[in-house]
């Protein structure tokens, strides 16, 4: 099972390694400091504060129904730890991309179906890392059926 979980700094430490990487994220393009910094959705603390739930939510559940669909073969979940595998749906599976959607515990999940790593990243953007990029490619209709988009 180590196989599927490299350890890395940046992503450029998985290129030696041989793995292809994207980002999945809720917003179309890598925002600016500026933007950053004036998006009411960056955090789900600030969606509270500036009394944007609905759209927060929304982004959420993007996530969620993505994340669910690469799941359907089974996924095991290296963070938070301990390692266990996690069906879907289940509480436990919920419990593991909320909390890293809301950046409480990020998470580290290898889909078995798709053949995907995900390390839950900041700013409502995650890695998806891949052997091949015939695997990040085959996620594209999915990514596109959910909303999200995918940023090199």
């Amino acid at each position: 099972m180590d196989r599927y979980f490299p350890e890395f700094e940046t992503v450029n430490d998985l290129k030696p390694l041989g793995y292809v990487w994207t980002f999945v994220s809720v917003f179309d393009h890598w925002l600016s400091e500026a933007e950053a910094e004036t998006c009411p959705i960056m955090f789900y603390s600030s969606a509270i504060s500036a009394g944007e739930m609905t759209s927060y939510m929304a982004g959420e559940a993007q996530f969620q129904r993505f994340y669910a669909a690469l799941a359907q073969q089974g996924c095991t979940c290296n963070h938070p730890g301990p390692r266990r595998s996690l069906v879907c749906p289940s509480q436990a599976f919920d419990d593991v991309i909320i909390a890293s959607l809301r950046e409480q515990r990020l998470m580290d999940v290898y889909f078995s179906g798709p053949k995907v790593r995900v390390v839950g990243g900041r700013d409502r953007t995650d890695i998806i890392i891949a052997s091949t990029q015939a695997e990040i490619d085959a996620l594209r209709s999915l990514r596109d059926s959910t909303g999200l988009h995918f940023l090199a």
